[in-house]
């Protein structure tokens, strides 16, 4: 062995024993860089790799979005059967059917009234309008209605008409003596012009039989009331266009046998409210269709 391999071994042990010797402190964190010797030939050459930083882990792992189930339909909703009330029959029989004190009672050919109906806030014409109008007769309508009816006559009289009030409230005795009186006229025509008792608008105290002046000119005959005629004279066109604003409707038009059974009678005028005169007279009707329409049947037909 010559001299130069000894003194390397001798170097080399030398190192290995310092090596050994060198520690860290107990709770040294270790080096970012460690050097590396690499021992290639005569001369040694080091180089110095970086220390990977050790991956920081979370305390507790996240957990997975739980998955959202599927939402739950709502449940059908249960469709209950509508149930169409059976009308109440009435079981009031006609002839002694006593109504109330409302506008709206039903009277046709068909529905009437007991002989024993008369309203209880009757009053006489006298009081309100002069024998001009009245013609001296003692007519009787209901209270509700006079002050309407004033504003009729007044409006009439302001635009230099001469109305004139025939007839008011009519009973079921007055009524009989009515129809008597035109079967012994108009023998083959008097159930036509006129109502059997107890199926008459005027027991209700609330229609009115209008007259003019002018008709007994138009026809000829001193003592005429009622004709269709009235329907050109000015009183009769007046009403015919006015009267349902102060909340009279005619009950009997023209052309409208087959709806009430009666024949035209311009004079024959029913006192309803304007609200209810007004929409009778838009929509073409006549208040005992509007009321068979709007109301379950009134009485028992015998």
């Amino acid at each position: 062995m010559n001299r130069w391999t000894f003194l390397f071994i001798l170097m080399l042990g030398c190192f290995i024993s310092v090596l050994s010797t060198c520690t860290l402190p107990p709770n040294a964190a270790p080096p970012d860089t460690v050097t590396l010797v690499t021992i290639s030939g005569p001369a040694a050459s080091a180089t110095t790799a970086v220390r990977p930083t050790a991956m920081t882990l979370p305390s507790s792992p996240t957990p997975f979005p739980t998955r959202t189930a599927s939402p739950t339909p709502p449940a059908a909703a249960t469709t209950t059967a509508t149930t169409i009330p059976t009308p109440t029959a009435p079981s009031v029989n006609c002839l002694e059917r006593i109504p109330g004190d409302g506008l709206l009672t039903l009277v046709t050919r068909e529905f009437g009234l007991s002989r024993d109906y008369v309203p209880k806030d009757l009053v006489p014409l006298s009081d309100y309008f002069s024998n001009n109008v009245t013609l001296g007769y003692p007519t009787e309508v209901r209270a509700v209605i006079v002050e309407p009816l004033q504003q009729v006559i007044e409006a009439m009289q302001a635009d230099g008409l001469s109305p004139q009030i025939i007839s008011g409230f009519r009973s079921y005795s007055a009524q009989s003596l009515a129809l008597q009186k035109w079967l012994e006229q108009y023998p083959d025509w008097a159930r036509n012009l006129s109502a059997p008792p107890g199926h008459s608008e005027h027991q209700l105290g609330t229609t009115v039989d209008f007259g003019s002046p002018e008709l007994k000119y138009m026809i000829g005959d001193e003592n005429i009331q009622f004709h269709p005629a009235f329907a050109q004279t000015g009183e009769g066109q007046w009403l015919a266009n006015h009267a349902p604003e102060y909340g009279f409707t005619m009950s009997y038009p023209a052309d409208a046998f087959e709806r009430t059974a009666f024949y035209h009678e311009p004079w024959h005028y029913r006192y309803v409210g304007p609200e209810l005169a007004l929409t009778l007279a838009a929509d073409n009707l006549t208040i005992s269709e509007y009321l068979q329409q709007e109301q379950p049947q009134p009485c028992l037909v015998k």
